[in-house]
């Protein structure tokens, strides 16, 4: 009764997943790779030998030292280079003034 059971479960529930062709128009990012975690090689990838910032981990390490070191009570000024960023990130003015917390 069980067997049968878990049977229709699986039937009902689960769904198979195929992978198409992948291609390089289908990734916006300036890179991506694709590596086997085993072998080390890789499988696909898109400007993968290109040196590339890596703008996240930049962006979370940035957040870790302003945590641990900074007063988030505190209020900063927006340089001109942070202003110059594209508006989709933050919309920030030179000059503009903001807590600690709040970036």
């Amino acid at each position: 009764m069980i067997a049968a059971a878990y049977f229709i479960f699986l039937l009902i529930f689960c769904v198979n997943a195929y992978g198409g062709e992948l291609k390089e128009s289908d990734i916006y990012a300036k890179g991506a790779v694709l590596i086997d975690r085993k072998t080390g090689v890789i499988l696909w990838g898109k400007n993968e030998r290109a040196p590339l910032a890596m703008a996240s981990t930049t962006k979370i390490m940035t957040a870790i030292v302003a945590i641990e070191n900074g007063n988030m009570d505190d209020t900063v000024k927006a340089s001109k280079r942070a202003a110059s960023a594209p508006k989709v990130k933050m919309d920030l003015e030179e000059g503009e003034e903001i807590k600690l917390e709040d970036l």
